[in-house]
C-alpha cells in the first residue's frame, strides 16, 4: 500500500520479505490465519486489539471473480456479504427475502486519460471539445442505473480539496463541435478508446457519444490483469491516445487521488504543465489547510481549463448483506470490519 504503513522490522529481519508476505503481522482488528492463493483468506479476531476484540470471531473472504457464484452463494447462505456489485448484478437479486441491496456513496472516480503529448489532444480546444462531447448524465442513468454522483474532475465531493463552487463541464455538442473545428478537426479525428472488459458498456457509451461530434473512438478491450499491467507500466502510452480509468482517494483527501495522475513525473501522468505541478507540490508539502485548498482549487480550474482528462463521476458503492449481519461499508469501500456483528449477537 503506502510507504507509512507500521510493520514489525524484527519479525519481518526474522523471516524475511517473502515470509512476512506470507503470513504477515499488523496491528488491525483482525489477526491472520490462512491463505489459500486465488481463494480464500481467513482471519481472525485479535484479543490485543487497541479499540477492542471484535464481535465477529472469523472473517474468510472468498475471491469469486464471477459475479453469478457470488450471487448464488449469498442466497444459498454460503456468504453473507457480497461486494463489487455491478449495478447489473444488483438488479438480479430483485426483492428475495434473506439479504438487501445497499447503495453507499463513493469515493472511486472514473474519467479518461488522454496522452496530451501528440496527435489532436496535444491540443486543450480538442480535449475540451470532447468533454462537453459527453453527456454524463445520461451515462450514470443509461449504463450505471443511476449509482454515481457527477464530479466536475478526479476530486471526489468528499474529499478534502473538493471545491463546490467548480462546476462540471456542459453538455453542448455546438459548442464541441466549433471547438474542433477551430482546432482545425472540423470534420473529427480517429482515436483508440482502451478499457478493461470489466467496463466494457461505459467505453462503449463513451465512444458512442463522441461519434456525435464526428470522433470515431474504436474501442480495446483488454483483460483487467493486462489492462492493470500495462497502466502501471513505465509505457505511459500502453494503453494509447485515450483509456477509461478508475482512481480511489484512500485516505479522503484530494492529493490521495492526483498523486499518480497529474503531476508531469508521476508514473500515469500524461500531461506536462510547470504550473500544475507547482501547485502539486504546493498542497503535497503544506500542513496548513488554507494553503493546501487554494492549491486545490486553482488546480481544479486548471484541470477544468486545460482537460487533460475526461470528467465523468464517483461511483456509488453497491453491495448486498446477509439479515444475518449488522455491517455498512465506509466511504472508500474497504471491508474495515471491525464494528460488524451478526444479528444474534
Amino acid at each position: 500500500m503506502f510507504g507509512g504503513v507500521i510493520v514489525p522490522p524484527k519479525y519481518i529481519k526474522e523471516k524475511g520479505d517473502q515470509g512476512f508476505a506470507e503470513h504477515p503481522v499488523g496491528t488491525g482488528p483482525y489477526t491472520f490465519e490462512q491463505w489459500q492463493r486465488d481463494s480464500q483468506i481467513t482471519l481472525k479476531a485479535n484479543p490485543d486489539y487497541w479499540g477492542g476484540k471484535p464481535a465477529v470471531e472469523q472473517l474468510a473472504f472468498k475471491i469469486m471473480p464471477d459475479p453469478s457464484s457470488s450471487l448464488a452463494a449469498l442466497q444459498s447462505g454460503e456468504v453473507d456479504i457480497v461486494t463489487g456489485l455491478t449495478p447489473d448484478a444488483a438488479q438480479q437479486l430483485g426483492d428475495a427475502p434473506g439479504f438487501k441491496v445497499v447503495t453507499s456513496p463513493g469515493v472511486r472516480t472514473f474519467f479518461v486519460s488522454l496522452d496530451t503529448e501528440e496527435g489532436p489532444l496535444r491540443d486543450k480546444r480538442v480535449r475540451q471539445a470532447l468533454n462537453h462531447a459527453l453527456d454524463v448524465d445520461t451515462l450514470i442513468k443509461s449504463v450505471l442505473n443511476g449509482a454515481a454522483e457527477r464530479t466536475p474532475t478526479l476530486i471526489p465531493r468528499q474529499a478534502f480539496g473538493f471545491d463546490p463552487a467548480i462546476q462540471p463541464y456542459q453538455h453542448d455538442l455546438a459548442k464541441a463541435k466549433s471547438l474542433l473545428a477551430e482546432a482545425g478537426h472540423p470534420d473529427g479525428f480517429a482515436v483508440k478508446l482502451s478499457s478493461s472488459t470489466a467496463d466494457k458498456d461505459i467505453a462503449q457509451a463513451i465512444s458512442g457519444q463522441l461519434a456525435q461530434i464526428g470522433v470515431t473512438a474504436e474501442v480495446s478491450l483488454l483483460d483487467p490483469a493486462t489492462f492493470k499491467g500495462r497502466l502501471v507500466s513505465d509505457n505511459r502510452k500502453a494503453l494509447g491516445e485515450m483509456y477509461f480509468v478508475g482512481n480511489s482517494g484512500w485516505t479522503m483527501d484530494a492529493s490521495s487521488n492526483l498523486q499518480s495522475f497529474v503531476r508531469h513525473d508521476r508514473r500515469q501522468s500524461r500531461w506536462n504543465n510547470p504550473k500544475a505541478d507547482e501547485l502539486i507540490d504546493k498542497e503535497e508539502q503544506s500542513v496548513d489547510p488554507e494553503e493546501r485548498q487554494t492549491a486545490f482549487t486553482e488546480l481544479q480550474r486548471m484541470l477544468i481549463e486545460e482537460s487533460p482528462f475526461l470528467y465523468l463521476y464517483q461511483a456509488s458503492i453497491l453491495y448486498a448483506v446477509s439479515d444475518e449481519v449488522q455491517w455498512k461499508t465506509n466511504a472508500n469501500g474497504t471491508l474495515a470490519m471491525a464494528n460488524a456483528k451478526l444479528a444474534t449477537s
